[in-house]
């Protein structure tokens, strides 16, 4: 059997900016609260005994550092495979723009009409997101899911991309997506077993409850 962990980035300075539109802004690193918190996230690694057979990341510098440093609480760490698939919802040619100047509220009701298939000016859509994160799942699929033997995976990505990833395999609203919430460094888990994908556990976060940061998502 196949378990694959799913593992947000800690807090960014993206995430403390939120006046200004994120997106993908793979330049971002982390805040000091961030640090703090993937070296929670590796301490539970450790408490746990979890070890990884395969670990992913997006490209972004947020995901890197998040897993270099919760990773170093690990033996025999596996080299860490950068996939761009991970990455967040590129919000184009709105990225590192005033939010409130951006969403205004006209523009909240255009994106409202379609939430799935609206996308920014040279960005992404909800389902674009999905397609590609889809992908990648299947590629893990049929990388890693084969063994008889159980196998864990880790990767290391973003909150929308996970929100999109859960919603195509509910098969649920597209307005769901926007209002599931995915913490910094928090676990969701999925097991695959006979062709198919099982939701084991969403946004687990308890290794970080007191510091985390509670806000947009």
């Amino acid at each position: 059997m196949l378990s694959l962990y799913l593992i947000r980035h800690a807090e960014s300075l993206g995430n403390v900016n939120h006046h200004l539109v994120g997106g993908q802004s793979n330049h971002y690193a982390l805040s000091e609260r961030g640090e703090q918190q993937s070296h929670l996230l590796g301490q539970r690694f450790a408490t746990e005994g979890l070890t990884f057979d395969a670990l992913y990341s997006s490209t972004a510098v947020r995901t890197q550092s998040t897993a270099q440093i919760s990773c170093s609480y690990l033996p025999n760490v596996p080299d860490l495979r950068l996939r761009p698939e991970l990455l967040e919802l590129s919000q184009g040619d709105w990225e590192g723009k005033v939010r409130t100047e951006i969403y205004t509220p006209e523009q909240l009701t255009i994106v409202r009409a379609d939430p799935y298939d609206f996308r920014p000016p040279n960005g992404e859509s909800q389902r674009d997101v999905e397609a590609r994160m889809y992908r990648w799942l299947e590629g893990v699929a049929a990388t890693h899911g084969q063994s008889e033997q159980p196998t864990v995976v880790g990767a290391y990505t973003h909150g929308f991309a996970i929100k999109t990833l859960l919603r195509g395999l509910m098969q649920s609203t597209p307005t769901m997506t926007y209002r599931t919430i995915i913490h910094n460094t928090s676990l969701t888990v999925l097991y695959y077993e006979r062709g198919l994908w099982y939701i084991d556990r969403v946004n687990d976060y308890q290794h970080i409850i007191g510091t985390e940061f509670i806000g947009h998502y």
